[in-house]
């Protein structure tokens, strides 16, 4: 068994570099990188997203557990920590990660019944915190008011809410060259709108609405292609910018200030691939923009992708008949 040990977060970001790691250990007081922005740190780089991480601290915060537990934390210790409590949480991680991938395997082959370049981040973060979720309801049941037993419910079901919203992307992926569409004629109204966008419509900066035609279209992937529009602009959004909404003329897009691409031109989005994946690990499949595309052809409709003159992501879909 080698050990290997690190000053501070910052060091110990430079060691991963080099060197794979079955677990990581790693205090929540350290200097330059406390433990907790290591934790997300390690969580989003490619490689990292499925090592075992215990966080130890003289004292945990329940602020600190449920961050720890949406980061994928596998284990929490609070000081002393004896050699036998440390090698037990060691062995217990290995042990939840195998079964993590054994799960995330069945789970993948079921839906897409091939080889696909998909990595196990998706599912492998949300699962951790379901996990976490679980084992600290069951250690801890006897010290949890109900306020705080409702709160880990929450996060345990905007954990397995991902899941299911990845596992469903896939499904309709596998199903894109059969998919029976039912188009129905119905008005694109602001109403409409804020009942796809539902708690994100505040997010979001409507700067145009004017609807004059009906739109012909599959109602429920009509809905999908909304709702999808919003998602990877918030996904993507630069932190405190704008997300602006216009639907005009039946051309319904949406645009966000973006970090990402550094010249204007247009994006063709390709399944199971996202921006800068190699990079850094964004949430999802990188499957959502290919299947609005995929749905906007099958219907007939113009969809297109752009990195506008100031650089602002761009997604439009013409509801128009091409």
């Amino acid at each position: 068994m080698n050990v290997w040990t690190a000053l501070n977060g910052r060091e110990a970001l430079e060691i991963l570099e080099d060197i794979d790691f079955d677990v990581i250990i790693s205090d929540i007081s350290m200097p330059q990188l406390d433990g907790l922005s290591f934790l997300s740190t390690i969580k989003l780089r490619v490689g990292l997203e499925n090592t075992p991480l215990i966080l130890i601290s003289g004292k945990i915060s329940k602020e600190e557990q449920r961050f720890g537990i949406e980061q994928g934390a596998d284990d929490y210790l609070v000081k002393p920590v004896s050699a036998n409590t440390l090698w037990n949480a060691v062995y217990s991680s290995l042990e939840k990660k195998k079964k993590r991938e054994v799960w995330a395997k069945y789970r993948l082959d079921l839906a897409l019944k091939e080889d696909r370049k998909i990595t196990f981040h998706e599912f492998r973060t949300p699962l951790a915190g379901v996990l976490s979720i679980f084992e600290l309801m069951e250690t801890m049941l006897e010290d949890l008011d109900k306020a705080e037993l409702l709160e880990l419910i929450q996060v345990g079901r905007q954990s397995a809410n991902r899941i299911n919203k990845s596992l469903n992307k896939l499904s309709v992926y596998n199903r894109l060259d059969t998919l029976t569409l039912a188009p129905s004629n119905f008005v694109f109204d602001l109403e409409l709108f804020q009942k796809i966008a539902k708690d994100h419509y505040d997010k979001l900066t409507v700067i145009g609405w004017d609807f004059v035609n009906p739109i012909s279209f599959d109602l429920k992937f009509f809905n999908y292609i909304i709702f999808e529009f919003i998602e990877n602009a918030l996904k993507f959004a630069r932190l405190g910018s704008s997300i602006e909404v216009l639907y005009e003329g039946e051309v319904f897009s949406v645009s966000n200030q973006q970090d990402v691409f550094c010249e204007k031109g247009f994006y063709d989005p390709a399944p199971f691939s996202q921006i800068s994946r190699a990079f850094i690990e964004q949430q999802g499949l990188g499957l959502g923009l290919y299947i609005c595309k995929r749905i906007a052809h099958i219907q007939g409709v113009f969809f297109a992708c752009e990195i506008e003159e100031d650089l602002r992501f761009k997604v439009t879909v013409d509801f128009r008949k091409a």
